[in-house]
């Protein structure tokens, strides 16, 4: 055996089992035969009985080694280069008038962009054109497209939104959330959530309204075909296609006192109104280890749906901005209590529309004010900073 093929087959050994530790048995290359029946796809796709390795005569194929290797490779140096840059903040790019995937769409814009991408009212399940949706000749108007509704992303998104509305912080103009999925799983998204009336929430079954817009679509899209979505998603909070994630998720436990109250007063309310729906945790120690036990001799623990934020005051985490754990603990109800136990209810029919991202753009009339790309998993668009982009009137 050559240097070269003793080199490949080993490559190739070690991909193999990386993959197959994550996946289970399955393939990870596809296969010249046609499988006898369909089985569920491991991280990506296998078609045959067939050793995926093999040509038609049975044998080994140097040309499918050397593929499967490259890929295999590539997977690798792309996580090696996200793991380096973990700890780095997301890209930052223009969001005016000058914003790169404003430019992108050409002298047509985001209207022309949308034409003949339908949307469903989440509401009534009325159909409408996602352009017709967004033409508002008077007044201001605010259009979040969503990750799918099973999504860390689009669960904050709308927290963020419902504060900033009781608020008064969107004033006259109207808001729009377009969420990737079903109008089932909008409305069970909205009722998770008790979104306003005030809070247009519309479905987009295929991501037609994203991927006409130039958005994301996640990790490794040139493997699309190869790679299964929900392995993409793991690389993704690896960080591959979704720089910042990693800064992102430990910001949620270190948390930043140097925030305003507008951008984190969404915080509290969305801590209180998970704990009211059960999402777990729903209370949290009164003390921790450390601290002394309270004067009062009251209970050891303390009931988010009431006390909500003001269980981190005056002990000793800051009084301002995002306490440590404050988040995170957010994210800890979403993810257990809500996305986990509804996930075969929220989750769009299409598997490779886990990884799709979204964006926002907000509307002056005709005009676009403020285009933003979400980058990846809760990279998404600051919601106070996109708000503010709303014409004042």
């Amino acid at each position: 055996m050559t240097h070269q093929r003793r080199r490949a087959v080993l490559g190739l050994v070690l991909v193999a089992l990386v993959f197959r530790s994550l996946g289970g048995p399955q393939s990870f290359v596809g296969s010249a035969r046609p499988r006898a029946r369909s089985e569920g796809r491991g991280l990506v796709v296998r078609e045959s009985f067939q050793n995926p390795l093999a040509g038609p005569d049975g044998k080994i194929d140097q040309k499918k080694v050397d593929a499967a290797l490259s890929t295999g490779l590539d997977i690798a140096k792309n996580v090696l280069f996200a793991l380096f840059d973990i700890f780095k903040e997301p890209p930052q790019e223009a969001t005016g008038k000058d914003a790169p995937g404003l430019l992108a769409l050409g002298s047509g814009g985001v209207l022309e962009a949308l034409k003949g991408c339908e949307v469903q009212s989440v509401k009534d399940a009325s159909a409408k054109d996602a352009a017709a949706l967004c033409a508002s000749k008077d007044g201001g108007l605010a259009v979040f497209f969503l990750t799918h509704f099973g999504d860390f992303n689009s669960w904050e998104v709308a927290q963020q939104l419902r504060t900033a509305i009781r608020e008064g912080r969107t004033g006259s103009a109207r808001v729009v959330m377009v969420g990737i999925g079903s109008v089932d799983s909008g409305k069970l998204f909205a009722e998770q959530l008790e979104l306003p009336d005030a809070l247009e929430i519309y479905a987009d079954p295929t991501g037609a309204c994203h991927q006409a817009l130039g958005f994301s679509t996640g990790a490794l899209p040139q493997y699309k075909e190869s790679l299964n979505p929900y392995f993409r998603v793991f690389l993704m909070l690896l960080g591959v296609g979704s720089p910042g994630t990693i800064r992102t998720v430990l910001g949620g436990y270190f948390g930043n006192t140097a925030l305003a109250l507008d951008e984190t007063s969404w915080v509290d309310e969305a801590l209180k109104q998970g704990a009211q729906k059960g999402r777990f945790p729903t209370s949290v120690p009164r003390r921790l280890p450390w601290e002394e036990k309270p004067a009062d001799g009251g209970p050891e623990w303390v009931e988010l749906a009431t006390a909500g934020s003001e269980v981190w005051n005056n002990r000793g985490f800051g009084e301002t901005g995002l306490r440590p754990f404050e988040l995170a603990t957010v994210r800890l109800q979403n993810m257990m209590g809500g996305i986990i136990a509804n996930w075969d209810s929220l989750k769009p029919a299409d598997d490779e529309l886990l990884v799709q991202q979204g964006g926002a753009v907000i509307f002056d009339g005709e005009e676009v004010s403020y285009f933003f790309r979400d980058k990846g998993i809760l990279t998404y668009a600051p919601v106070t900073t996109a708000l503010q982009s709303l014409p004042k009137k």
